[in-house]
């Protein structure tokens, strides 16, 4: 990498998805540029076009063409549920050849975060059909990690229209295990300020997809954490290299 190059970040998005480039980049430092690309909009149902996308990811991955970057944040989930962890950690290393560069996914950031944390169990929080719901927890639960309690939100595919009231009230019925996290599934909720402004109620972490995904970016760039992220996750952020002083310090 030539010297004094910013570091870069590719997200790769669905279409109408409003929440990860924004999210991502408060939960960034500066030092980090970050650059995005959008999958295709795919035709028919939210189950149908669940079960096309992830065959987009490789074109996607390649979009970004000639820009060198130093790591790719992959922010859907909804796609890989059916795959499963070890095959969607299979397709996450063919990414990654492809690309050239790290290539995170969305449910593998906060499947790597859950074993960082060491995490016994979780509350499974999303704005999905029942449908969805139900290979969200064959997913957790296929990879080891115990499902405790599901909290489905309004019980349609709305997860673009979540705001922080909705996730506050979520958060309400949440009923976390000891040594365990609160989880909320699908990269297009806002749930940021709410994780934030919830977390002193709650023993455990409160974990999105965007802020895993960001963390481990985060971790594999050796980069400290942004504001948003050491707000948000106090404890994760501590394992990143120390925030840089303010001229008020």
């Amino acid at each position: 990498m030539p010297p004094n190059r910013l570091k870069r970040v590719g997200l790769v998005v669905p279409a109408p998805n409003p929440t990860v480039e924004p999210e991502v980049r408060r939960l960034l430092p500066p030092e980090l540029a970050v650059h995005a690309t959008r999958l295709p909009l795919l035709a028919g149902d939210l189950q149908a076009r669940n079960d096309a996308l992830a065959a987009h990811y490789p074109a996607a991955v390649k979009s970004f063409g000639t820009l060198q970057l130093d790591a790719i944040f992959l922010g859907a989930t909804g796609p890989t549920y059916a795959l499963g962890a070890v095959r969607e950690r299979e397709l996450a290393a063919r990414l990654s050849g492809d690309a050239g560069a790290p290539v995170e996914t969305a449910n593998l950031a906060i499947l790597n975060t859950l074993r960082s944390i060491d995490a016994a169990g979780i509350v499974l929080i999303a704005p999905y059909p029942d449908w969805l719901m139900a290979r969200a927890v064959a997913y957790w639960e296929g990879a080891g990690i115990r499902v405790a309690q599901v909290i489905p939100m309004a019980g349609e595919p709305r997860g673009y229209k979540v705001g922080t009231a909705d996730v506050h009230t979520a958060l309400r019925k949440a009923q976390a295990p000891a040594g365990g996290a609160v989880i909320f599934g699908g990269a297009g909720m806002a749930t940021l300020d709410a994780i934030a402004t919830a977390l002193p109620e709650f023993e455990v972490p409160l974990l999105s997809a965007n802020l895993c995904g960001a963390w481990r970016i985060a971790m594999r760039l050796g980069a400290r954490p942004g504001a948003d992220l050491a707000r948000a996750a106090p404890a994760l952020a501590a394992r990143l290299p120390a925030p840089r002083p303010t001229a008020a310090d």
